[in-house]
């Protein structure tokens, strides 16, 4: 297996995502909606770093069923909050067709 970013340059990905997230929003509160599972490891990793209020909601969205190989997509929202007028940032952790962030 190949090693594509080191846990440090992970870290400091995450440190510089934190930084432009709190540019941004400054001490405005936001609502994190995470891409269940795969993004709970970045989100426990980022909102750490966070100092603004912070919501977290959770939605389960998968294409990927037991192989490498995307096919169609479900999802779950019954645990989403109540996200209307609200600052939203969407969590995913892998970007690659860009379906499933469409979707959601």
């Amino acid at each position: 297996m190949k090693t594509l970013l080191t846990e440090e340059q992970l870290q400091t990905g995450i440190a510089r995502l934190a930084q432009e997230i709190t540019q941004e929003y400054g001490d405005r509160p936001i609502t994190i909606v995470a891409i269940m599972t795969g993004a709970l490891v970045l989100l426990a990793d980022l909102i750490r770093r966070l100092e603004m209020p912070i919501r977290v909601s959770l939605i389960q969205a998968s294409s990927y069923r037991g192989g490498m190989t995307s096919g169609e997509l479900s999802m779950d929202d019954s645990s989403m909050l109540d996200i209307a007028d609200r600052d939203c940032l969407l969590l995913d952790d892998i970007f690659d067709t860009g379906k499933t962030l469409s979707l959601v």
